[in-house]
């Protein structure tokens, strides 16, 4: 399999300091983060906005899945105009990640959140949505910032079903939280 992601004595801002990682496409990587501030450094320095200090970092930045919500909730009204704009966005056929995400949210028994408003979703209802637009757009990486958030027992075995899936098909899966998820065979704890 490919190295997707390798850190090695990485440091940003000079006290965020990254463990070393080496992870690899078919992988469901777990970072361990100490507070939703530890997760959105993570993302961010995976995608370039901050810069490490010193250390190394190899991210295979070319194909990469990652859909929050709450960025998009006041552009966009509803679920599957995000999941059109988002699969536009990437490139990708707009009508196949639509039927996707209806297929995902059916099987965690959540069709019900298509028809809501975004403004109007609470923050464990905008995880869900996050984590089934960013499976429902096929990536090299996918990264799900606290997925299990707030998901009932159904919802949380669809979303681990999904996460074995992808990281069947060769999908790098890159979950940040402070909680266990599920579903990993990689951990890494960045405090």
């Amino acid at each position: 399999m490919a190295e997707l992601l390798l850190t090695s004595g990485l440091t940003v801002e000079g006290k965020y300091k990254f463990p070393d990682i080496n992870a690899y496409a078919g992988d469901v990587l777990w970072v361990e983060t100490e507070n939703a501030l530890y997760s959105e450094v993570f993302i961010s320095t995976l995608f370039g906005l901050l810069k490490p200090s010193k250390g190394d970092l190899k991210f295979f930045a070319s194909d990469v899945s990652y859909c929050n919500v709450a960025d998009w909730a006041p552009q966009v009204k509803d679920a599957v105009s995000l999941c059109r704009l988002y699969a536009y966005s990437r490139g990708t056929q707009m009508s196949s990640s639509v039927n996707e995400l209806k297929r995902i949210l059916s099987a965690a028994n959540a069709e019900h959140i298509l028809n809501m408003d975004l403004k109007d979703m609470v923050k464990s209802t905008r995880s869900m949505l996050s984590w089934a637009i960013s499976l429902s757009v096929p990536a090299l990486n996918i990264i799900l910032n606290d997925p299990y958030y707030g998901l009932d027992k159904e919802a949380s075995v669809c979303l681990s079903r999904e996460l074995d899936n992808c990281a069947k098909d060769g999908s790098l899966m890159i979950i940040t939280s402070q909680d266990k998820p599920a579903v990993f065979n990689r951990q890494a704890v960045f405090r």
